[in-house]
C-alpha cells in the first residue's frame, strides 16, 4: 500500500513539474507569427488584428528621436507605394498592381498602429491619394508616377524600383532602431518588399525584359531575385 501511494505521489510531482515548465515555456516564448501572410503568388499582408496582438506582448519602450522619425517615414513611404501600385491598376488594369496595392494597404496600417501604441500624431491622416507631408517621399512619388504612366513596361519598371527604394530605407531605419516591436514589423515590412520585388522582376522577365538594380547593389539584387518567395 505504502509503495502504491508512494508510486501515486512520485507521478503526481512529475506531472506538475511538467506542467510548470511548459507554463514557463509559453511565457518566454514569443507569440506564433501568424500576423504576418503570403500568398502562393507572393504577396504579403498584414492580419492586423493578430499583429495588435502580437504587439501587446512587447513591452513599450521610450523612443528615440530617430525611432519616431523612422516610424513617421515608413509610414509615409509604405503609404507611397499603395497609392503609385493603385494610380497604376486604374490606368493599366492588371491585377499585380491590385494585389500589391492591397498589401501595401496593410503594410501602412502595420506602421500605423505602431504610431498608435506610442501615441504619435499621424502624418498621413489627413492626406489624399499622392499626398505627403514630407517632401521627400512627396518629390519620390511625383517622381515615379509621372515615369510610370507613359506605358506599362515603365510602370512595371518603377514599381520594382519602389521596392528597392522601400528595402533600402528600411535596411537604414532598422540599424537605427532598437525597439524590438519596430524591429518586428520593419522585418516582415522588408519580407514583404522583397517578395513583390521579384514579382514586378517576374512579371517583366514573361515580357521578355531583364531588369537591372536602379538602387540596391547588384549582389543583393541577384541574392533576393535568386532565392524563392518568402
Amino acid at each position: 500500500m505504502l509503495r502504491n501511494r508512494f508510486t501515486e505521489w512520485s507521478f503526481a510531482i512529475i506531472a506538475c513539474v511538467a506542467i510548470i515548465v511548459a507554463s514557463c515555456s509559453e511565457s518566454t516564448t514569443s507569440p506564433t507569427s501568424t500576423e504576418f501572410i503570403i500568398t502562393d503568388s507572393g504577396y504579403s499582408s498584414f492580419d492586423t488584428t493578430q499583429l495588435r496582438g502580437r504587439l501587446s506582448g512587447y513591452a513599450i519602450h521610450d523612443l528615440s528621436v530617430v525611432e519616431q522619425r523612422a516610424l513617421l517615414f515608413m509610414r509615409g513611404e509604405e503609404k507611397l507605394v499603395h497609392d503609385l501600385y493603385v494610380s497604376f491598376y486604374a490606368r493599366y488594369n492588371r491585377l499585380v498592381f491590385s494585389n500589391i496595392a492591397q498589401s501595401e494597404l496593410t503594410h501602412t496600417h502595420a506602421v500605423m498602429l505602431l504610431l498608435q501604441r506610442y501615441q504619435i500624431a499621424d502624418p498621413a491622416q489627413s492626406n489624399g491619394p499622392g499626398e505627403f507631408v514630407d517632401t521627400t517621399l512627396q518629390q519620390l512619388y511625383l517622381r515615379l508616377f509621372t515615369a510610370g504612366n507613359s506605358d506599362l513596361v515603365s510602370a512595371l519598371l518603377v514599381s520594382a524600383e519602389a521596392e528597392e527604394v522601400d528595402l533600402r530605407d528600411l535596411s537604414y531605419w532598422s540599424a537605427r532602431v532598437d525597439n524590438q516591436d519596430t524591429l518586428m514589423v520593419f522585418d516582415n515590412l522588408a519580407k514583404g518588399s522583397r517578395n513583390h520585388l521579384r514579382a514586378f522582376v517576374r512579371n517583366l522577365t514573361e515580357r521578355g525584359l531583364r531588369y537591372s538594380p536602379r538602387v540596391l547593389d547588384q549582389a543583393t539584387y541577384d541574392a533576393i531575385i535568386s532565392a524563392p518567395f518568402e
